[in-house]
């Protein structure tokens, strides 16, 4: 397999800084946290025990009746998951370089928190703001301050030194 190389002029890249890891509500056990999705209202909603953190409105995935095999669904699966990986910014796309109107490639997507099969996580959103309406091809897409927030707050920690912080972390429950 041949690695693509992808070059970014340095007025386009910021560095993280160390501040942005830290975690938000660390005395909280995290048992105590949990998220929910709610697919038929578009929000999220961050609980600590039962007190309300966090309720913002997000766009899941667009319903996929295709039902093609080797094709990953664009649904937002449901269910409930755990958190299991974190990365600052993370290269995203459905793996085709073509002129297909369905494929796509977004690079640097922010503040991804991984929760569910077939890389289905939370982040950041800088081609659209139409939240509260089903855009993703199955993630749950946020603003990127929020979604900063979901990553500061859900286990496991990350730490600015570890790029990818794996895990098992944070309840989310989609619905």
């Amino acid at each position: 397999m041949t690695e693509i190389e992808y070059h970014v002029q340095a007025i386009h890249l910021r560095f993280i800084q160390p501040e942005e890891f830290e975690p938000i509500s660390p005395e909280v056990n995290p048992s105590d946290k949990r998220i929910d999705v709610s697919i038929a209202l578009q929000t999220l909603t961050a609980y600590e025990n039962d007190r309300v953190v966090l309720k913002t409105k997000v766009s899941t995935g667009i319903p996929d009746r295709r039902n093609i095999p080797g094709l990953i669904s664009t649904n937002t699966p449901t269910g409930e998951f755990h958190v299991y990986s974190k990365m600052p910014s993370k290269h995203m796309g459905d793996g085709q370089l073509t002129s297909d109107l369905e494929a796509y490639k977004l690079p640097g997507v922010p503040w991804t928190t991984f929760f569910a099969p077939n890389g289905v996580a939370f982040h950041g959103t800088y081609w659209h703001d139409n939240f509260g309406m089903m855009m993703s091809h199955g993630c749950v897409n946020m603003r990127t301050e929020e979604a900063k927030w979901i990553f500061r707050w859900t286990t496991p920690v990350s730490a600015p030194e570890i790029w990818e912080q794996t895990g098992y972390g944070t309840l989310v429950i989609v619905k």
